[in-house]
């Protein structure tokens, strides 16, 4: 059904043949046991460096797994499971099976030199069963399960478990803890509505997040490949809804008395040629704007229609079985007219913002390793109050560059992982080391009504964003190379 449906719509030309690994988890079961065990070592030097007063119990670190979201007032699980990224990073149980579990780590202290892992997985009634099925009992999770040093299948024992160990110190994820099982919560176990409890109300807990963050900012050789894949499907699939996009308007009119292309069509054709090559789901909700639209950053109603001469602002990312992500932006013409004059500005816009682009890689190239992301961005500010001068749309100098600030509200660059801003207690000040991921993307938008701008370039908004790594030799690593920046009509 899927290679017909593939052939019919003619995807299988634009999207490259999926090869087996688009398929499979790259990330042995190990690393997950290497990742907690690094992650205890860089709290017990902190309990150690700051002379906690209890040094000697050892520490305790609680990581939640995120909720199940359910559609409206029912119990039908919502269309993509979003796990915590900081549980998904430590157990790699990348699904919705492990909502509302806990995973406590217990650091070493003055009776074990070892550290111990436990998971509370919430109890199943035989009505869940029957509805939801075996959850994290099902084999398909063993492997991943088998890193964990105790499975307590009942959620009900972590408060007296908490309560026991209440003289360590608890350092907790920034997604807090919020448990939401049945044989906690007073209600019966089955489909009843449950209610939130907090089990760690009363005790002194510290953030982890600075900690794990450290750990998540610096890609393993796995981590990376896994970068390479989502990035790489990501970008083939913007090729292909590309090349949809600028072919669909004869098939609208034809089949629905329409003259345009619906943005909406546009993000489900990503998402399509994205699952179709391996992806799991969506990165995040698409921004596919057309026209004016495309001067609003976080689009995201995605229902007009896109007519010919107008140009799309693709902001669209996926996310692989491993739970990494990418992120990608690109702009293009639907059926444009050299004799159209928005069209010949909003083409001359884009090859000068892509020039851009490519002169911040350069300078990274040079220097990578003494280059912070703020400073990326600073010399964007520069390189945009270049166009604007070239554009005629406010003077030069220095006065051009703090323009480039208001028509370019957003940063150059965020880091990227397993959250799209990923590992964000991370000062974007610090410079550049082998392994961390990030984004390139600058942008510019000239907002209708904006008494600064030519009429002329009103309604327009432009962004070209692609994914980089610093990879070992200490140069820039071009993720998603595989999608042109620049796309004719």
């Amino acid at each position: 059904m899927l290679l017909s449906r593939l052939f019919f719509r003619g995807i299988s030309s634009s999207v490259k043949v999926c090869e087996s690994q688009f398929f499979k988890r790259l990330i042995p079961v190990d690393e997950y046991c290497e990742r907690q065990a690094k992650l205890v070592n860089l709290i017990v030097n902190h309990v150690k460096k700051n002379n906690f007063s209890y040094s000697n119990v050892g520490s305790l670190i609680v990581v939640s797994g995120a909720k199940r979201m359910y559609t409206a007032d029912t119990r039908i699980p919502t269309i993509h499971f979003k796990q915590n990224s900081d549980f998904l990073y430590l157990t790699g149980l990348n699904t919705k099976e492990a909502a509302h579990t806990v995973l406590i780590i217990l650091g070493p202290d003055a009776k074990s030199k070892l550290f111990q892992s436990f998971l509370f997985v919430p109890f199943s009634s035989q009505l869940q069963l029957i509805w939801e099925g075996e959850g994290l009992k099902d084999g398909h999770y063993q492997s991943h399960l088998s890193q964990i040093s105790h499975v307590v299948e009942d959620i009900s024992k972590l408060p007296q478990f908490l309560k026991s160990h209440s003289d360590r110190p608890i350092f907790m994820c920034r997604a807090g803890l919020e448990l939401i099982p049945p044989t906690i919560s007073g209600h019966k176990a089955g489909m009843d509505q449950d209610t939130p409890i907090k089990p760690l109300d009363g005790y002194k807990t510290f953030d982890l997040s600075p900690f794990i963050d450290r750990l998540r900012l610096f890609k393993s050789p796995n981590e990376v490949n896994a970068m390479r894949r989502t990035c790489t499907i990501g970008a083939e699939a913007v090729n292909a809804t590309r090349i949809w996009s600028q072919t669909q308007l004869e098939s609208n009119k034809k089949n629905y008395g329409i003259q345009g292309v619906s943005e909406n069509q546009i993000a489900a054709e990503f998402e399509f040629a994205a699952r179709s090559a391996g992806a799991v789901k969506p990165s995040y909700p698409p921004v596919v704007a057309g026209g004016p639209r495309t001067t609003i950053i976080h689009y995201g109603a995605n229902d007009k229609l896109v007519y010919p001469n107008e140009w799309i602002l693709m902001d669209a990312g996926c996310e692989d079985i491993e739970g990494y992500i990418s992120d990608i932006t690109r702009c293009w013409p639907i059926l444009a007219s050299e004799s159209n004059s928005k069209n010949r500005i909003s083409q001359a816009l884009y090859e000068a913002l892509c020039e851009v682009h490519q002169q911040i890689v350069v300078y990274l190239e040079n220097r990578a390793l003494e280059t912070s992301l703020n400073d990326l961005y600073h010399l964007m500010c520069h390189l945009l109050g270049s166009v604007l001068s070239e554009f005629n749309l406010c003077p030069s100098g220095d006065q051009a560059a703090l323009l480039a600030d208001h028509f370019c509200p957003h940063h150059v660059s965020h880091y990227l992982g397993l959250d799209v801003h990923d590992t964000p207690t991370v000062n974007r000040d610090i410079n550049l080391e082998p392994g961390m991921c990030f984004t390139i993307e600058p942008g510019l938008y000239f907002r209708k009504g904006d008494s600064r701008i030519k009429e002329e370039f009103e309604g327009i908004g432009l962004r070209v964003e692609d994914n980089y790594i610093i990879n070992a030799n200490g140069k820039p690593e071009n993720l998603t190379a595989g999608v042109s920046q620049i796309f004719s009509s």
